[in-house]
């Protein structure tokens, strides 16, 4: 039986749905209710990202709306509106291949990137 290493906090007051570990790099990767996904150092990250959040995604989809007034000369209005609401994510598929996998900053790439030196 395995030993708890750490508690990680970074989904507040929501149900994790997925967690899903990166073979290529010491990242743990998880999902919420709410529409988060947090990337996480594990054990074999460089102490400066152990067990840390290292970057947090709201997953939301946007939708144009339209919403109906009626002007002072009673004349209708109809004004385009966007609305963003965020999404459960439920399941992951997890991969940096720059050809096919999810799009990463070049920011997060290079932090991935001092894991392995580190």
């Amino acid at each position: 039986m395995g030993k708890l290493e750490q508690v990680l906090i970074g989904h507040e007051n929501c149900e994790v749905t997925c967690l899903q570990f990166v073979q290529e790099y010491p990242l743990l990767v998880s999902s919420s209710v709410d529409g988060t996904v947090c990337l996480w150092g594990t054990r074999g990250s460089g102490v400066k990202y152990r067990y840390k959040c290292i970057a947090r995604i709201i997953h939301t989809y946007r939708y144009l709306t339209k919403t109906h007034t009626i002007g002072k000369d009673g004349e209708e209005i109809i004004k385009d509106r966007y609305i963003e609401k965020r999404v459960s994510v439920n399941s992951l598929a997890v991969s940096f291949d720059e050809k096919v996998g999810i799009p990463i900053s070049s920011n997060l790439k290079m932090q991935i990137r001092e894991f392995n030196k580190s």
